[in-house]
């Protein structure tokens, strides 16, 4: 059964003029991406409630015990799809795990190792619908320091968004039962979320990073789910992306989180 671990300090959510987003993401291991993308979700304003879906044996409670906005909920790594639903299905009891201004209106479903700007997330913020979705971003190789802008899918997966910074209204959500994703499917797949959504009716709409006027940037390590190469276009992986200068990450203000890792 899923263990959940709450912080006992108030999460408080701000300016109710705005969207009151709750960001969820399943964790494994890659110890220094989590902590520079909980930096980032901590610093941003006004600051998120951030819900993880952790595994057993790993350090990653530990690391998000640190953070109040931090809500950690913990189950078996695979399939993750079922893990991340399963921290989905949390939020039907936000108001009791310390939200003490009321309950979410959006939820963003992304990964540990999606970074996100200020000014990204004030168009989060402030978008009115009930699906938002990326159709471009950075992907970054801590390692290599090299950059490449991913242009978003083609061929049967054109007009679908990626999987980081997917972000559906709380009506959707209640609507999906709580778990956006297929739990059978053995990693999360953002084209199953769209589908679900498409199917209820739902109006979807897509925007690229310069419509939001700030970046998001996909940070891979060591450790990743698939490697770091345009050499996965012949998979249909990365199908329309091109290698640019690095400058576009280092000169933005997720650069401060992205060189710590």
């Amino acid at each position: 059964p899923t263990t959940n671990i709450c912080s006992q300090k108030a999460i408080t959510f701000y300016m109710t003029e705005q969207n009151k987003i709750v960001v969820i993401c399943p964790v494994w291991l890659r110890p220094r991406v989590l902590e520079q993308f909980l930096e980032n979700h901590y610093n941003l304003v006004p600051r998120p409630t951030v819900i993880l879906a952790g595994s057993p044996h790993d350090d990653c409670m530990f690391i998000a015990s640190r953070y109040d906005n931090v809500i950690y909920t913990q189950g078996e790594n695979l399939p993750v799809s079922k893990k991340f639903n399963d921290a989905c299905s949390l939020v039907k009891d936000l108001p009791m795990l310390g939200l003490d201004n009321g309950e979410a209106t959006h939820f963003i479903l992304t990964g540990s190792d999606d970074f996100m700007s200020q000014k990204t997330w004030e168009y989060y913020l402030a978008f009115n619908g009930a699906h938002l979705g990326l159709r471009d971003l950075f992907f970054y190789d801590s390692i290599t320091k090299k950059c490449f802008h991913f242009m978003g899918y083609t061929g049967r997966r054109e007009g679908t968004p990626i999987g980081a910074c997917h972000m559906i209204s709380a009506d959707v959500m209640e609507k999906l039962n709580y778990r956006p994703y297929v739990d059978e499917e053995r990693f999360p797949r953002e084209q199953s979320v769209w589908k679900k959504v498409c199917d209820l009716g739902v109006q979807t709409k897509l925007v690229t990073m310069e419509e939001t006027g700030g970046i998001v940037a996909d940070v891979k390590s060591e450790v990743g789910i698939m490697a770091f190469t345009p050499v996965a276009n012949k998979n249909g992986v990365y199908p329309d992306c091109k290698f640019v200068d690095s400058k576009v990450i280092e000169e933005s203000d997720i650069w401060q989180y992205i060189k710590a890792i």
